[in-house]
């Protein structure tokens, strides 16, 4: 079987008959054999493990999209605190009457 597999012909089937009719039709068999077992096993196999990769595959392209979506979203998270942060420290600083001309470089903006 392995041997039909690997598509080795094996020579002592040369030995059995005499004549070159009979080599000839034990060299079809083996190819017939050969090309039965490769289209109802091998293909077939090769089959189910390409689908079983692409399977993984889009697994992990799920898994990325999903965890640069939660990036984005931490970081979009974030940048709302320090607006509301400097916000806050702009209008507490403007209610206590400190101008915020002299700071207004220092102090950090996010648009």
């Amino acid at each position: 079987m392995w041997e039909l597999l690997r598509r080795v012909y094996n020579e002592n089937f040369n030995k059995i008959p005499n004549r070159k009719d009979y080599k000839k039709v034990i060299e079809n068999l083996w190819g017939f054999c050969y090309d039965n077992i490769k289209s109802q096993i091998w293909l077939k196999r090769c089959d189910d493990v390409a689908e079983i990769e692409k399977d993984e595959i889009l697994k992990i392209i799920v898994k990325l999209e999903k965890q640069v979506e939660k990036d984005k979203i931490q970081k979009n998270n974030f940048n709302k605190k320090i607006k509301l942060v400097t916000k806050d420290r702009m209008i507490g600083r403007i209610t206590e009457g400190i101008s915020i001309k002299k700071d207004w470089h220092t102090i950090v903006k996010l648009a």
